[in-house]
């Protein structure tokens, strides 16, 4: 009898359930991928739907991260209630918060790759307890003795073939359930990439950085305690095999006018790799596509030479992660100073040439429980300083469940809880008591999230002026300022503090226009008029829309 299973992601990223299909339909396995993407929980109407395919299978498998992990707690719940099939979760999450995971009600989770074991738990899966297999967790299992040392991260990457066909592919759509065909791919609701017929692919496993409020550098170092020595968590496949996965996937979907790598940091491979890529790309790929770039590989002339080689491959649109002031970014062990930075962002600048070349878009974070005004008052300067055009992309700060940054929230919150103050809160993804984990996609409900905090209101001028600099806008400030006086708020603030008048409605003046925003006068109103000032960025984003996390835009 044929094991039947089914891998299911609940996020618009399905690289991890296309690389396991694969492996496991080479062992003979049967796989449906399923794909579940939905902002909010699952209706009953859309959970029947789900546990109806669901019930067709004998194993379903889920890859979890902390974005969405209680509708993954939410399908778990409706399989055993409902149709008693036995459930896995792997993924960063499982990695991380394995009790969790297991609380969630699962029956096994997964230490590491998932490749690993994966054939071996299925096919013995009635006699679990007997077996020793290293990747993965059962319920009765202590995990108090979990060992990182015997999941060591696989290291070649190029033995993990995806399968990038539509054979057994589900997806949801408008409630229901509808098998995926090349012609009904859509691109990904994803913030970075604003082509149709977008394909997505990654080549990259972690991440070069530390960031301490992210689960690559808790990975990271639970690998590396338990070998004794470093245990390379970024891993990157050959350029040739990445090539040849390309040319696979783009003949599934010939359609595919644009491509999106979601590696974590492409510059993160050396200049001679990148030449290399640049040669096959062009020969057998040839489509324009979108990549992320990191701060820390863009110095001096090989930074320069990355971006080169990048962009003569076909690179239109990049995406670097700036988070915020130098301060703040050595809070977040990202040890860069502006003065780097602001060099770095010349560069992109220069090799885009203006932007006819490439678009230049950067990653922000605003809101943070960890700033003070002044801080955020030196990111906005940053802002200031950087060479346009570019497009700002306005995040809340993200905490692990279980991540350094994460525990010092919880302590200073503790500290401040015993003298009777307040910290700032973070915005909370999960709405399953399980765990605690912030959401940075969540901009839309962090303007009312925000408005329980001290520091609301300079953060949210801070997302007010994002958005797209360039010579016609200067983040989300109209280059023809004078339209802030269209709002009700404005024109009533306009006849308390007259001699910020000419300011307002005066053209083509950005620099004043945000400098009006964030002085004391303007602040010290808003703070004490909140529900005026969430009114005015819901109102000033309809004027002008700009780019966001990948959240449904539901004002």
């Amino acid at each position: 009898m044929i094991i039947k299973i089914a891998l299911v992601t609940v996020t618009q990223m399905d690289f991890g359930i296309r690389t396991v299909s694969g492996i496991l339909r080479n062992e003979g396995l049967e796989t449906a991928k399923v794909s579940l993407l939905k902002d909010g929980p699952y209706t009953e109407n859309e959970i029947s739907a789900i546990l109806n395919l669901f019930s067709q299978f004998d194993f379903i498998a889920f890859t979890a991260t902390d974005y969405g992990f209680g509708k993954v707690v939410q399908l778990v719940k409706a399989v055993k209630d409902s149709i008693k099939k036995p459930t896995l979760i792997g993924g960063v999450k499982a990695i991380m918060d394995p009790s969790i995971c297991l609380m969630a009600g699962t029956d096994a989770i997964c230490l590491g790759d998932a490749e690993n074991g994966f054939v071996e738990l299925l096919n013995n899966w009635g006699g679990r307890f007997l077996i020793n297999n290293k990747n993965f967790v059962v319920k009765e299992s202590d995990l108090n003795n979990i060992d990182y040392l015997r999941v060591k991260p696989a290291q070649n990457l190029d033995q993990f073939t995806p399968d990038f066909s539509y054979d057994n592919y589900y997806f949801l759509k408008n409630g229901e359930l509808i098998n995926l065909s090349s012609e009904l791919v859509e691109t990904p609701k994803q913030h970075l990439v604003g082509h149709k017929q977008t394909l997505f692919y990654t080549s990259q496993r972690g991440c070069p950085n530390s960031c301490n409020y992210c689960y690559n550098n808790e990975i990271k170092k639970a690998f590396s305690r338990a070998a004794g020595n470093p245990v390379s968590y970024l891993r990157m496949k050959s350029i040739k095999k990445m090539v040849q996965e390309l040319v696979l996937l783009l003949s599934q979907n010939p359609q595919a006018k644009f491509m999106g790598f979601a590696d974590d940091d492409m510059a993160a491979r050396t200049v001679e790799e990148l030449e290399q890529f640049h040669k096959l790309y062009k020969e057998h790929i040839g489509l324009p596509f979108f990549c992320a770039l990191s701060p820390q590989q863009l110095k001096g002339a090989k930074g320069r030479k990355k971006i080169e080689i990048l962009a003569s491959a076909g690179m239109k649109e990049v995406c670097m992660g700036i988070q915020t002031n130098q301060k703040t970014n050595r809070l977040y062990n990202r040890f860069q100073s502006d003065e780097d930075l602001i060099e770095a962002c010349a560069m992109l600048s220069e090799c885009s040439d203006d932007g006819s070349r490439f678009i230049i878009l950067y990653d922000f974070i605003f809101f943070s429980p960890f700033e003070k005004e002044e801080d955020v008052k030196r990111t906005i300067k940053l802002i200031q300083q950087l060479p346009k055009p570019f497009d700002v992309i306005d995040h809340c700060l993200f905490l692990g469940g279980d991540t350094t940054l994460r525990k010092k929230y919880e302590a200073q919150k503790a500290k401040l809880d015993k003298i009777g103050k307040k910290i700032d809160v973070v915005v909370e993804d999960n709405p399953v008591n399980l765990t605690k984990v912030s959401n940075f996609h969540d901009y839309h409900t962090s303007i009312d999230w925000m408005s329980q905090n001290s520091g609301f209101v300079i953060n949210a001028i801070c997302g007010f002026i994002s958005g797209k600099h360039d010579s016609k806008m200067s983040g989300r400030i109209p280059f023809r300022t004078s339209k802030l006086i269209d709002f009700d708020v404005f024109k009533e603030f306009i006849h308390e503090n007259p001699d910020f008048e000419e300011i307002i409605r005066n053209d083509h003046i950005n620099e004043q226009s945000i400098n009006f925003l964030i002085s004391d006068k303007v602040l010290q109103y808003f703070k004490s008029n909140i529900k005026r000032f969430k009114i005015l960025v819901r109102n000033m984003h309809k004027m002008h829309p700009r780019r966001l996390s990948n959240q449904t835009d539901n004002y």
